[in-house]
């Protein structure tokens, strides 16, 4: 599929909306493009990593894919399924109880690639 052809699918789908919409940094967007709604079309999440992960292998050298709680864990399991890669993921916060995690999985000495659903001003991905 190429990224035109994705991108109809798409709004084909309802998983591009258009309108007025608030982004987590304060920011108006007169589209909002809904990755989180991917979960429920296997075939189409297939086509987005297979593409994020070839995409970012000609772009930079990477030990393991990172998914940003909580929109891009679903992107990187499929990566990490499909290619063979060890994940991790990043929580919005450290837990509390149990591990006290905040992030899940072993990335110590890692060249990790950072997956998130949304970046408007990076925000997530310089936290994480």
């Amino acid at each position: 599929m190429n990224k035109e052809d994705l991108a109809l699918e798409l709004f084909r789908l309802g998983l591009v909306k258009i309108g007025k919409f608030r982004l987590t940094s304060g920011l108006e967007s007169p589209f909002y493009i809904d990755l989180k709604g991917l979960i429920g079309y296997p075939a189409l999440l297939r086509e987005i990593a297979t593409m994020l992960f070839n995409t970012a292998k000609e772009k930079c050298a990477f030990d393991m894919v990172v998914g940003i709680a909580t929109g891009g864990i679903p992107i990187v399991s499929f990566i990490s399924c499909l290619f063979n890669i060890p994940m991790a993921y990043v929580r919005k916060e450290k837990r509390e109880h149990g591990t006290m995690r905040l992030v899940e999985g072993d990335i110590r000495k890692k060249r990790v690639l950072l997956v998130d659903d949304v970046a408007t001003t990076g925000g997530s991905l310089e936290k994480a």
